[in-house]
């Protein structure tokens, strides 16, 4: 496997921003040494992510700017192909499309969209990858697969940087394959298909190293030839970075349904002193290919030394 050098991103959580608040937040992240300001797509107290990423990417400019991820069911992938493309002219192509199934059943029933089966999901999700793609990078595209019918269109903006790198995130297996058969970079979460995130279910099972390795095999096998030009990605859940922080281990190790040593070995908790981090990091890369590291925004201060002395090595 192919050591890539570390680069990181940071999850907005949390209440919405207004104009200053937003682009404030933007040019501390970027100085801070992170590579991506990423945008989750849920129905709840955060910002749009299509236009919070061109106004993030309009007060920096290095920072890149993406979704983790949109979620696949809530918009047709010919409206969204246009909608990216739009975003990647404005940001001077520091665009990463994070793109996933979609898994929060309760935005589902709110919004009135069908939660179709696990399956049928990934179906639709592997088939908008497709036309996403297709779109972005063709003069005129047509598409014509299960789900999706897609007849001599072209799609503009047209876009000068290329096809904006796209994730595919989840913890399944199907989503998993898809990523690897169709993704630049594979976002590994919990397995999150029942609809709900909860304590001893989808952490306790999907967050183990063991899990870790048995998703990196799926990967692997899926991926065939093209598996050493794919970027591999962990979403933490929980950073608790800094002095005496390793402490906290056991009540964090049962508020989320893992034992410590489970906790430790996990690639979606990080735990403890700096050096501790630093080692750990390098250790799931050597054991799974992670080089790319999202956190949420919480721990953007407290992350703040560890990005800067692992960027790029």
């Amino acid at each position: 496997m192919t050591t890539r050098p570390f680069r990181f991103g940071l999850e907005m959580v949390g209440s919405a921003f207004d104009r200053v608040g937003w682009r404030d937040l933007a040019r501390e992240v970027e100085a801070s040494g992170f590579s991506t300001l990423l945008l989750p797509d849920h129905a709840y107290d955060f910002l749009a992510p299509v236009p919070a990423m061109v106004a993030a990417a309009d007060a920096t400019t290095t920072l890149r700017v993406g979704t983790s991820v949109l979620a696949n069911e809530f918009r047709h992938p010919a409206v969204l192909a246009r909608d990216l493309a739009t975003v990647a002219a404005l940001t001077d192509g520091r665009l990463e499309v994070g793109i996933g199934a979609g898994w929060h059943a309760g935005e589902f029933d709110q919004m009135g969209i069908a939660f179709a089966p696990p399956g049928r999901r990934v179906e639709r999700l592997a088939e908008a990858v497709a036309v996403l793609r297709g779109l972005l990078g063709s003069e005129e595209f047509s598409y014509s697969g299960r789900h999706y019918s897609i007849s001599n269109l072209v799609n503009y903006p047209r876009l000068s940087h290329g096809v904006p790198p796209i994730l595919v995130g989840g913890g399944g297996r199907r989503v998993l394959e898809c990523a690897a058969r169709q993704a630049d970079i594979v976002g590994l979460n919990t397995n999150l298909a029942n609809g709900v995130r909860a304590r001893g279910t989808a952490v306790m099972n999907n967050a183990t190293a063991a899990a870790t390795a048995q998703k990196i095999s799926w990967v692997r096998e899926a991926a065939g030839d093209r598996f050493p030009e794919l970027e591999i990605c962990t979403r933490v859940y929980r950073a608790r970075v800094g002095p005496r922080h390793q402490d906290i281990a056991p009540t964090l190790a049962d508020e989320v349904g893992l034992s410590v040593q489970g906790l430790a070995s996990s690639p979606h908790f990080l735990v403890g002193e700096v050096p501790k981090v630093m080692d750990d990091l390098q250790r799931m890369r050597a054991e799974f290919g992670i080089s790319y590291v999202v956190v949420t925004s919480d721990a953007l201060k407290s992350m703040a030394p560890v990005v800067a002395k692992l960027t790029g090595c």
